[in-house]
């Protein structure tokens, strides 16, 4: 697509017949480093006896990354350092991660190691588990540690793509689990990506993307503090965890699993986000110090529907807090302007149209007007 107006036409021949559609489609792209959508994301090495590096999450999308700045931003962010081949813009392959909390990792001895299930796999086909041995004092997890056939891989919605992280790009809602692996992938069904046959992969392929997105969105939920401290949620969350890490799990637990926890999440998730609300300060007391977190608040808020979002009992009292924070950024000129704008659509309204519902406007204009400098008034 180009910029600004694009005229595209559909034809679909079927049975002889064809059907022509012409559609006007505006095209106006985004700034570079600026938001274009969120994926969910998650890291983990089950097939090694260990749990998430990275729980599920959400991760912004920023336009001008690959999937290799974004995979080097998280780890970064949860304190992982890493060695690859290539950079981050072109050929970039992850060797291992060290630091974050693999520093708690346990050793050989006491729980670091391959799931029974893949070494019965593996020793089927004549391969060791172990050919390199692993070394708990080891700082990092990577690849060629416990065998020639591990490291790391990525799918993205349930598909391993046959390109590394710098020559993906992520779209809004995509999915992108980083697995480690000790057999090519044949271990996470990723074998696929490097033309294994189904016979090699060693357990029928499931789907744990919508596991995965269901538990990521109570992570990233700016409510989350509120939501585990509900027992029907943490139990749902405790299943879901302890489904998802079983190797070779089967669609049904897995399906079952994201059902009871999607079940336990809606039935309190609008109740959590109004006890966060709650905690914000009043219209009037409110700062810039608070941004941050009116900006968390709307990043769970735009992960609802509209209805869900009217539905909250406290949702006018967030606008009119975003309103005014708004207006607090703005400089005296500016904000003269905007105040002009407002009290001229007061103006416009008829006595009949005024309600009590209009004082806490009136009256939030009065308060941000006596801070603005003498000279602007």
């Amino acid at each position: 697509l180009e910029h600004g107006l694009n005229e595209i036409e559909v034809i679909v021949t079927n049975n002889d017949r064809q059907y022509i559609r012409n559609y006007t489609i505006t095209y106006e792209e985004a700034e570079e480093g600026e938001k274009i959508g969120e994926f969910t994301f998650s890291m983990d090495g089950f097939v090694v006896g260990l749990d998430y590096f990275i729980d599920p999450i959400l991760v912004d999308i920023v336009n001008g990354e690959n999937g290799a700045h974004h995979l080097e931003r998280v780890l970064d962010e949860y304190g992982f350092e890493t060695d690859y081949t290539g950079t981050p813009d072109s050929g970039y392959y992850l060797a291992i991660i060290y630091e974050g909390n693999l520093l708690e990792k346990p050793d050989l001895d006491s729980g670091l190691e391959i799931p029974q299930a893949i070494i019965d796999a593996l020793e089927q086909r004549g391969y060791s588990p172990y050919d390199n041995g692993y070394t708990p004092a080891d700082y990092g997890l990577g690849e060629f540690d416990f065998n020639s056939m591990s490291g790391w891989m990525y799918p993205v919605n349930n598909v391993f793509p046959n390109v590394g992280f710098s020559d993906y790009y992520l779209i809004d809602q995509d999915i992108m689990r980083v697995q480690y692996t000790v057999a090519y992938g044949d271990d996470i069904g990723g074998g696929y990506a490097r033309g294994a046959s189904e016979y090699d992969q060693f357990f029928p392929h499931v789907n744990k993307d919508y596991l995965t997105e269901a538990m990521a969105h109570i992570n990233s939920n700016v409510a989350k503090d509120e939501l585990f401290n509900i027992s029907a949620i943490q139990q749902a969350y405790d299943h879901a965890f302890e489904t998802i890490r079983t190797v070779d799990i089967s669609q049904i637990e897995l399906d079952a699993a994201e059902q009871q926890l999607e079940a336990a999440y809606d039935s309190v998730k609008l109740d959590a986000l109004a006890s966060v609300i709650d905690t914000l300060p009043t219209v009037e007391s409110i700062t810039l110090n608070e941004k941050e977190r009116i900006e968390d608040v709307r990043k769970t808020l735009n992960r609802l529907t509209s209805e869900e979002q009217e539905q909250i009992i406290n949702y006018e009292t967030f606008l009119n807090l975003e309103q005014r924070l708004s207006l607090l950024q703005l400089d005296d000129v500016t904000l003269v302007n905007t105040i002009l704008d407002l009290i001229a659509e007061i103006d416009n309204l008829s006595s009949t149209e005024l309600t009590l519902d209009d004082k806490a406007y009136v009256q939030d204009l009065s308060e941000i007007y006596e801070d603005i400098e003498a000279q602007y008034r």
